[in-house]
């Protein structure tokens, strides 16, 4: 998304409104705040001046409703840095949001617990949010990694990357039978001994 550009901008403050309103019209009599749980997975920087729109749209239209709004998952290298780049949010609306790391981190700041949180956000590591069912590897700079993963007919593969400042070399190798497996692991195996 190019945060920029003012039709994305439009969108997204649109898509931002039409949430609101979807949580406002599912409070039960009584309840007048909410706890918003944010996803930013995918977002590679933060979008200031997103954050300065929404927050100026949220401000004259709905005042006063947010009890909290939990942002995740957030990187913590890159918490303190949105953080001091909050000075144009007024302290008392700067105290309800959160930026948060992990899954504890999002039941820490909203009140729930983690039976409570979408299905889509259950069993997920730390600093990554991972699809239920998917596989997330880490590796650290300079390292390799093998993965090997069973496939049915008619499965899909799909990856993502996320990357600071190195390069990723990524091959994906498809064996149609078991003994064409058997093959590849004993090259690999004599690779990694020579």
């Amino acid at each position: 998304v190019e945060w920029q550009e003012a039709e994305q901008m439009e969108r997204h403050i649109r898509a931002a409104v039409y949430c609101a309103e979807r949580m406002i019209a599912g409070m039960p009599e009584g309840v007048e705040e909410w706890v918003a749980i944010i996803n930013c997975n995918g977002i590679r920087r933060p979008p200031a001046a997103y954050l300065a729109e929404f927050t100026k749209v949220m401000k004259a239209n709905y005042p006063e409703r947010a009890h909290k709004i939990v942002m995740y998952p957030v990187p913590r290298i890159i918490v303190t840095l949105v953080k001091t780049m909050l000075g144009f949010i007024p302290e008392k609306t700067r105290d309800k949001v959160s930026f948060v790391s992990s899954l504890e981190g999002v039941c820490d700041e909203s009140g729930l617990s983690m039976d409570q949180l979408p299905e889509e956000m259950a069993g997920t590591p730390a600093d990554l949010e991972v699809l239920k069912g998917a596989t997330a590897i880490e590796v650290a700079a300079g390292k390799a990694a093998v993965h090997k993963e069973a496939l049915r007919a008619g499965e899909i593969v799909k990856w993502e990357y996320r990357v600071i400042e190195h390069s990723v070399n990524f091959t994906l190798r498809f064996l149609a039978n078991p003994k064409e497996v058997m093959e590849a692991e004993e090259e690999e195996e004599e690779e990694d001994e020579a």
